[in-house]
């Protein structure tokens, strides 16, 4: 595979901690960055940088083309929910004055995924989503940010004495009931599919995993898993909106085990490395879609597997 040198944000993450492992397998020279030197995958990177955060725009996207001037990165993979619009703004400048692919799906598909209103209003005609609560809810009822990653500021709610509660706390945190999603609570079980679309929008692969248990939004020990069903749900949400490169698909069962939309997320996952374990390497997938080399159907072809993650030290 062509050598080349790529950028991995949020270098602090689970995610990025993986594909920085991938892409060195790969024999890649991989750089990284984030917005504080605490951030365990900076250290497995050939080279890493500080970033100011995405809501400082300007200045973010200026130090982002320094780094990619000054070391001649060929590809930006973005890990950071709050820079994915960012980077999707960007993608065509960056390819046309500096020769860099910002690998991410169209605007307008990310703006749909950050909002998780937005994306079951967009898909519940097209798979199954849960029932969202705007004046009678019914209990118990599952709360969150409309628009974040993992499990901060998400809370399951039984009566509306607790919902009085959550949403007085959340108000003292400047959090306002159009920054939440009230919605159906699902008990049944939970999924990811890792996902990878060609560059016209077509579904090369779907694994779905079931997270068997999670700790702070990252699966730690799951199971990939053949489900049919999923696999149709994926093919369904691919067609109808348009992705390029990876994406993750959560679903969750409600209480007669039907699998229903949780949420999109434009990029890898946390717990690619699953799928990794269980035959499927996404991440050089991509590479080779990206320099138009050619994919083996066997390639293609995954067991089911179940994975136990754990920390491990870094100096």
């Amino acid at each position: 595979m062509k050598k080349v040198k790529v950028l991995v944000t949020g270098g602090g993450g689970e995610g990025a901690i993986g594909l920085i492992r991938i892409l060195k397998e790969l024999g890649a020279e991989v750089f990284s960055c984030d917005i504080t030197e605490f951030a365990s995958g900076l250290y497995l990177a050939d080279k890493w940088f500080i970033v100011p955060k995405a809501k400082e725009k300007q200045v973010f996207v200026k130090e982002i083309e320094r780094i990619v001037k000054e070391n001649k990165i060929n590809v930006i993979l973005c890990m950071v929910h709050d820079e994915l619009s960012i980077f999707a703004s960007l993608k065509e400048e960056f390819k046309k004055r500096l020769n860099c692919d910002i690998i991410t799906s169209p605007t307008r598909t990310i703006e749909v995924c950050n909002d998780k209103v937005k994306t079951i209003n967009a898909l519940k005609l097209i798979v199954p989503c849960p029932e969202i609560y705007e004046d009678k809810i019914n209990y118990p009822c599952f709360i969150k940010l409309r628009s974040s990653s993992g499990t901060k500021n998400a809370f399951i709610v039984n009566d509306v004495d607790e919902l009085n509660v959550v949403l007085m706390s959340l108000k003292k945190k400047n959090i306002g009931r159009d920054d939440l999603i009230i919605q159906e609570y699902l008990p049944g079980k939970e999924y990811t599919v890792d996902v990878l679309c060609d560059f016209n929008g077509n579904l090369i692969v779907a694994v779905p995993r079931q997270r068997i248990l999670v700790k702070g939004g990252i699966c730690v020990i799951g199971k990939t898993e053949k489900n049919k069903g999923i696999i149709d749900y994926v093919k369904k949400i691919t067609e109808e909106l348009s992705f390029f490169g990876p994406i993750n698909i959560q679903f969750k069962e409600d209480s007669d085990g039907m699998p229903k939309l949780l949420e999109i997320n434009p990029r890898f996952s946390g717990g690619l490395m699953i799928t990794l374990l269980s035959g499927v390497n996404t991440l050089e997938f991509l590479l080779k879609l990206l320099y138009n080399e050619k994919l083996d159907k066997s390639e293609l072809e995954w067991e089911e597997k179940t994975v136990f993650r754990h920390l491990t030290e870094v100096v």
